[in-house]
């Protein structure tokens, strides 16, 4: 099977994310953003106030021992199962893991276990693009026409827009396009994995959501079209390009492309439960390289704390160049805008991920080199749950912020 067909995740995944199946998420197949904190938790009608109060209630433990404290709690009330790490300045804080890889086999998640990294793939897939600006090779207010002429009416559209969701290209969950795949499919000629040529065509009768530049709007759409970009560019597909230019110099050998997930050892199953006071695991198993540049890459823990260690050097990126991405481009709300890859907040950057079967998180605060990681295969955990622990994570560590 070629590796570098670009939109394998257009050509098939999206007929699967249209439909409802047992293993998938009530979110459906897509990749989910940054969600806000929520008040309070609907799993076994248990609040995250009643979690974050007796995970809290602490004050005689030393913080290792209140972070442990937390997430157990989340462990036992969310049937949390992943791994966390927290850190400062590279110095360790606290890092453990929690339930298990494999249920099947009863082996334990670790921190070398390899995770689904979801949306978080997206800062990856920005850094590349920077690496290919860096070299020349690009310019991030090139119209996208110059790399994909064939889509007349994406005129306007930079590269800029792309990074900065702010292109007005439809979702990939887009109603509209979803027809138009099953209109591929219907014909006996297309295969399921179709050549970047035939999948760039979905989206030729399809008009943009708003004017380029206009607003934000969240779509994976954007992501999957950069990573053609890089493609067509560098002319290597992008997990090859990535595996060279980004994990094999900052040495992150547990991190890649998903194209051989099935084949990968100390990796992490996905699975679900029905109900919190049930013992039944039920595996998910996907081809989560569908997903491609939006969402397709995996990584372990050890890895994401290299990746956050990079981002205060100059190993892959020059700092005006990394702090293109931190920049805020497209507002979302009253605080935070969107950056390229990147969901930021004055001096705090992050970014949530949720492919079947995984939830991912990262937290940075980038004046006091803070970083929280989050990496979960328990699909359970969704409608913000990572999200609040991190809130319960970073309110333990303000008295060390602080300092």
């Amino acid at each position: 099977m070629k590796k570098s067909l670009f939109f394998m995740f257009i050509s098939f995944s999206l007929v699967l994310s249209a439909s409802s199946t047992e293993n998938s998420t009530k979110e459906g197949n897509e990749l989910s953003e940054r969600s806000d904190f929520v008040e309070e938790s609907t799993i076994e009608n248990t609040t995250s106030d009643q979690v974050r109060g007796e995970s809290q209630n602490s004050n005689n433990l030393d913080l290792y021992s209140k972070i442990d404290k937390a997430v157990t709690r989340y462990e036992e009330y969310y049937d949390f199962s992943g791994a966390v790490y927290v850190g400062m300045k590279g110095e360790e804080i606290f890092s453990k893991t929690f339930g298990k890889a494999n249920y099947d086999k009863d082996t334990p998640n670790t921190l070398d276990t390899k995770f689904m990294m979801a949306s978080v793939t997206k800062q990856f897939t920005a850094a590349a693009i920077l690496l290919l600006e860096e070299g020349g090779l690009l310019e991030l207010d090139h119209q996208v026409t110059d790399y994909i002429p064939e889509i007349t009416h994406w005129e306007g559209i930079t590269i800029h827009h792309l990074l900065s969701m702010s292109s007005g290209i439809v979702n990939s969950d887009h109603r509209k396009l979803l027809e138009n795949i099953n209109k591929f499919l219907e014909n006996s000629d297309v295969t399921p994995l179709l050549a970047p040529e035939e999948s760039i065509g979905i989206y030729k009768d399809i008009p943009l959501n708003f004017k380029p530049g206009e607003r934000y709007e969240y779509s994976n759409s954007n992501y999957l079209i950069l990573g053609l970009i890089i493609e067509r560019i560098s002319g290597i597909p992008y997990e090859l390009f990535l595996e060279e230019n980004i994990f094999e110099p900052l040495g992150m050998s547990n991190s890649g492309y998903s194209i051989d997930w099935d084949i990968q050892d100390n990796k992490a199953i996905g699975w679900y439960k029905k109900s919190h006071f049930e013992n039944e695991v039920y595996p998910i198993h996907f081809d989560y390289f569908l997903y491609h540049s939006s969402g397709g890459l995996y990584t372990t823990i050890n890895d994401l704390v290299t990746w956050d260690r990079a981002l205060y050097s100059e190993k892959l990126l020059k700092k005006e160049t990394i702090a293109k991405m931190y920049a805020p481009y497209t507002k979302i709300s009253s605080n935070d805008e969107y950056g390229y890859g990147w969901f930021t907040n004055g001096d705090t950057v992050e970014h949530s991920g949720s492919v079947p079967g995984f939830i991912s998180h990262i937290y940075r605060e980038l004046d006091t080199e803070l970083v929280i990681i989050i990496l979960s295969n328990n699909e359970s955990l969704v409608g913000g749950v990572l999200d609040i622990l991190t809130n319960d994570l970073k309110e333990l560590l303000q008295v060390k912020s602080d300092d």
